[in-house]
């Protein structure tokens, strides 16, 4: 199996114009929708074979606190969902639900590791059929919703300011691009 790093950015650095924000946030979901496809393999696996095998979920965890917590989810958080509110909703407009949706998302998170840490399968394959479930949806609902919402109402001076916060926030973060890695296959 392959596991994109847990890096940031998701596209190659260029000289060229920067891309798109919301391309690039576009991107940042097919990544995490290849994870959580595995994911979902290696719950089949377990369901048909057993065996809890904890080499194979701490890079998932680790992908996501790093990619999707410190790359993807701050550029969306800090970044984005603030345009999305007007001036007099800043924290209280169509961003709440969407930030909800990401602590949600934490929260299922931890609850695999904990199922992890104490060894129990059928908790672990609980908590990960809710992860996958949750971050599907809410995926679907940024996709279909929130970037139309987005490419609608930013001008192109807005665009070009949050391409350039998306490169800062890159630049700031310690990941970098992703490389496809291999996940353990210890204990199949």
């Amino acid at each position: 199996m392959l596991l994109p790093a847990m890096t940031c950015p998701s596209e190659p650095r260029s000289d060229g114009p920067l891309p798109h924000p919301i391309d690039v946030l576009r991107a940042e979901h097919r990544i995490v929708l290849t994870v959580l496809d595995q994911m979902e393999s290696e719950c089949r696996r377990m369901a048909t074979h057993g065996g809890l095998r904890a080499a194979f979920w701490q890079p998932l965890l680790a992908f996501f606190d790093g990619f999707h917590d410190q790359c993807h989810h701050v550029k969306e958080e800090r970044l984005l969902f603030p345009l999305l509110d007007t001036p007099n909703q800043q924290g209280h407009g169509p961003s709440i639900a969407l930030r909800l949706d990401h602590e949600r998302g934490r929260v299922w998170r931890n609850r695999i590791q904990e199922a992890l840490t104490q060894g129990d399968a059928p908790r672990l394959l609980a908590a990960v059929t809710s992860f996958l479930d949750h971050q599907r949806q809410h995926i679907h609902k940024e996709d279909q919703l929130v970037f139309p919402l987005a490419m609608r109402i930013l001008g192109p001076r807005d665009v070009q300011r949050l391409a350039a916060a998306f490169q800062a926030a890159e630049d700031e973060t310690p990941l970098r691009q992703p490389q496809p890695s291999s996940v353990s296959q210890q204990g199949s």
